[in-house]
């Protein structure tokens, strides 16, 4: 995937939910996205946190938002869904390989 471009139109989609009246952009997580994932963690309850991270994480370093959003597309993918009306993150959900396969 080292010709992977975020922006090509083939790894994004616009989605329509329940009876129309929700629509939702999916697209690949960019670099420039760590405001996004930055307001999104900020929603995220303290046990969702420990879950995910598994560790109660009071404060994210712009070290640690970078880790997230600047990926190694030859090994990972990550797909972000936002609200097209409030432009709101919805969530992102990540792929890695397994390198040793």
């Amino acid at each position: 995937m080292s010709a992977f471009r975020s922006d090509d139109p083939q790894w994004q989609r616009h989605l329509v939910l329940g009876e129309g009246d929700w629509r939702i952009f999916v697209r690949p997580l960019r670099p420039d996205d760590d405001p996004r994932i930055r307001d999104l963690l900020t929603h995220v309850g303290k046990e969702d946190l420990r879950l995910r991270f598994f560790d109660s994480i009071k404060e994210f370093s712009p070290e640690f938002i970078a880790a997230l959003t600047h990926l190694d597309y030859a090994r990972a993918m990550a797909f972000v869904a936002i609200d097209e009306i409030s432009n709101q993150t919805l969530g992102v959900v990540r792929l890695h390989t397994d390198a040793c396969r």
